[in-house]
């Protein structure tokens, strides 16, 4: 599940460019500015789309487009936090798991919080994760997850244990395992605030290895303010790819992200 704006939603431009550079930004910067800013970062989402269709016509599977969030059967308390469903660009996901190593991967679970339709599932299947679980809270688009990772297992003939559980990412239960946490800006900054101090309790009480990797990290703020973790890895504000990657600090870090 992907929220709280993309290259096409009104004002995104705009937005990120305050938030580089101070929200008295845009006073100074001329329209002819802006539209090429907007059209380089609509012209990689046209690209993000296409390597996506082929993702699907690959293995056989549903998840590309996109889906109001007024069109899914949902039941929490949450569903304001969100808005519509959008999936993950192959490409993307690609330059977000480069600093990990394959070592780390191969004794990892990987989480998807707000899987969606789960492409980002099928992805971390490829780079050899050995268990992957989506978390999503929308039933419609669990019962697409689970379809579509079936598909993929006699598809690509791939060993690895593909789950998928309907629930409310801010009190989910992280396992007491190594593990990468992946979001694709999955909720505002008040749900955001309660899944950190949610992660937190967790490895305070058991350390082990975490990764988080945070795409299009509108709050990554509040990382950032974690005692628990600290930030490894990331593009630019103004890349397409924007994203942050995190560890925790409750380990012994003379691994890295290895």
């Amino acid at each position: 599940m992907q929220y709280l704006g993309t290259p096409r939603s009104p004002g995104f431009v705009e937005t990120r460019i305050a938030d580089a550079l101070g929200t008295n930004a845009l006073s100074g910067i001329g329209p002819l500015l802006i539209r090429a800013i907007r059209a380089r970062l609509s012209h990689r989402d046209a690209e993000r789309l296409s390597s996506g269709s082929e993702f699907d016509r690959r293995f056989g599977v549903s998840t590309s487009g996109r889906i109001p969030l007024s069109a899914l059967n949902i039941d929490s308390e949450n569903k304001a936090a969100g808005t519509r469903y959008e999936p993950t660009a192959p490409s993307v996901f690609s330059e977000m798991m480069a600093p990990l190593s394959q070592q780390m991967i191969s004794r990892a679970t990987f989480i998807d919080i707000g899987c969606g339709k789960g492409r980002v599932l099928l992805m971390a299947a490829q780079y050899g994760f050995p268990r992957i679980k989506g978390i999503e809270f929308a039933a419609d688009l669990c019962i697409a997850a689970r379809g579509n990772a079936e598909q993929y297992r006699r598809c690509s003939k791939n060993s690895a244990r593909i789950s998928i559980e309907q629930g409310d990412a801010s009190t989910y239960d992280i396992p007491n395992e190594p593990c990468v946490l992946f979001l694709y800006n999955p909720f505002n900054e008040s749900v955001m605030r309660s899944f950190v101090a949610n992660v937190e309790r967790s490895l305070s009480q058991q350390p082990r290895e975490c990764y988080v990797i945070y795409y299009m990290p509108l709050w990554n703020k509040v990382w950032d303010a974690s005692p628990v973790f600290s930030k490894l890895a990331g593009s630019h504000i103004w890349s397409a790819e924007w994203y942050s990657l995190y560890s925790c600090k409750l380990i012994v870090q003379s691994s890295g992200a290895t």
